[in-house]
């Protein structure tokens, strides 16, 4: 029998990751980090959620929008931040993906905590530093606005079944706020301990 071509065991391997198959690794979790594969096509079909989400920050009037992440949570929006910039009616994105207080201090300084609204973006949600981020920067907001709306400044991006989802469902239950589910993977998850704020929008992705 003669041996595959070179080319042709690579065009396998290619169909076999499309179709998410882990045994191209270890044969074990590895088919639930894939989602970024069909990332274009999901995001399409939930896209009048983003724009509503976009529509309704507009008419909220944020100047800013700022987005605490590390690494993977982070490249991307720091990516589309530098390519588009800011868009003439919508909030500012600035991204923070740095433990240099110095580097901290800046970016607060850049913008007005009264009017931003705190993207806090972490795929396992144990992630250390979007969570310290996070309980800084809601100690500030707070300080701005008041415990009571402080937690309407915070938008959760996260896996689904997360503690960080539990307590944005709950929070947004109680106040009538919103849970926008994207079909999504790739990116966020939650925390192991308990969170405090009470985070009333939760945008929750699943793994495909």
């Amino acid at each position: 029998m003669l041996r595959r071509s070179k080319s042709g065991r690579r065009a396998n391997k290619v169909a076999r990751l499309w179709q998410k198959d882990a045994s191209l690794w270890s044969g074990t979790d590895e088919s639930n980090w894939l989602g970024w594969l069909t990332i274009t096509e999901e995001q399409l079909a939930h896209i009048d959620a983003l724009k509503q989400i976009a529509e309704d920050l507009k008419k909220a009037r944020f100047k800013h929008a700022l987005l605490l992440g590390m690494g993977g949570s982070s490249l991307c929006p720091e990516v589309l931040c530098m390519t588009f910039g800011k868009i003439k009616g919508f909030p500012e994105l600035h991204v923070l993906d740095s433990t240099d207080p110095a580097q901290i201090k800046a970016l607060e300084a850049k913008v007005d905590l009264k009017s931003t609204i705190c993207i806090v973006s972490s795929k396992s949600g144990s992630t250390l530093e979007p969570n310290i981020y996070k309980q800084y920067f809601f100690d500030r907001v707070k300080a701005k606005v008041g415990e009571k709306e402080a937690g309407n400044r915070f938008i959760a991006i996260t896996d689904p079944g997360s503690k960080m989802q539990q307590v944005a469902k709950l929070i947004s239950s109680a106040r009538s706020s919103w849970v926008c589910r994207a079909s999504v993977d790739a990116i966020p998850r939650s925390p192991t301990s308990a969170w405090c704020p009470p985070l009333s929008w939760a945008w929750t992705l699943q793994n495909s």
